[in-house]
């Protein structure tokens, strides 16, 4: 993807975030407001109203609709690593499927699955395996269908995350409007993934950075007492990103409750400084998917 223009659309409940990438190196950005009820926590209520502000970022930007990545809500989504015995690859599918009707708590009728094999370790043959509910997937690519926009690719958020700091090792936060991301990355696997909806529970900022520092302490501990013979260690740094947790002030506070390093992300692109960057990291995220 980074051997030509890519053009990555971020849709939160409030705004419609849009990043080009061309050869590594960021083009253009912008956002676009949503009017109240489009979206409620990632799930599109009205595919039409969404559609029509789709079209008419991109032609506002001179884009074409062409060659789109967009993003999905975690919310609700599920995902599980899988170890098993080697299996030949021709059986690998009908395997992978058998293992999902008894790992994923809710019917494969109710998600879009979707499953990547990954290296062994030991004897063990692993595959990271992830359920998006269909609802959020299937309002979306209605309304991208209302823009005339048939998308490259569809990414979760939390994936994108990931992509874009790209550490063996981290824990990543990302706080919005709605929403709210943790996400704990060991060797490469996202082994935690968290999306947190906040609903109207924490209307001001102050309560939505109180509540993610909250999360994200018992998320931390909750995989400490899962891993007692490998914790997180503190050297594994906390990447903070949203358009919430942005600012030297907020990393500085989250650092003071936690007993692990808060920095900015650096993405492996070419941006101005002038960017904000945690408010666009999913869209980097999402340039940076290879397809």
């Amino acid at each position: 993807m980074l051997n030509r223009a890519v053009t990555t659309l971020n849709i939160e409940d409030h705004e419609i975030r849009l990043l080009v990438v061309d050869k590594g190196r960021v083009l253009k950005w912008t956002t676009a407001p949503l009017a109240s009820g489009l979206m409620d926590g990632g799930l599109v209520r009205d595919p039409a109203a969404l559609g029509s502000a789709l079209r008419q970022l991109l032609a506002s930007q001179g884009l074409s609709n062409r060659g789109i990545v967009t993003g999905v809500t975690g919310l609700r989504a599920i995902s599980r690593v899988l170890a098993m015995p080697p299996v030949k690859p021709s059986m690998l599918e009908s395997v992978v499927l058998r293992e999902a009707r008894r790992e994923m708590p809710v019917s494969l009728d109710e998600i879009h699955l979707s499953w990547q094999h990954m290296s062994a370790v030991g004897n063990q043959q692993r595959v990271y395996m992830l359920g998006v509910p269909t609802e959020m997937i299937d309002g979306q690519v209605d309304a991208l269908r209302q823009a005339g926009i048939r998308p490259k690719a569809m990414d979760l958020k939390p994936l994108a995350l990931v992509r874009a700091v790209n550490r063996k090792n981290a824990i990543i936060v990302s706080l919005e409007e709605s929403t709210l991301d943790i996400i704990i990355v060991v060797e490469d696997v996202p082994v935690i993934v968290r999306t947190v909806g906040l609903g109207k529970e924490s209307p001001t900022l102050e309560q939505k950075q109180d509540r993610m520092t909250e999360e994200l302490s018992r998320t931390i501990k909750f995989y400490d007492d899962s891993h007692r013979e490998a914790r997180l260690h503190p050297g594994v740094w906390i990447y903070a990103s949203g358009g919430l947790a942005e600012g030297p002030r907020f990393r500085a506070r989250l650092r003071a409750s936690l007993d692990h390093v808060v920095v900015a992300p650096q993405p492996a692109l070419q941006y101005p400084d002038e960017l904000p960057l945690g408010r666009f990291l999913v869209n980097m995220g999402l340039a940076l998917k290879r397809i």
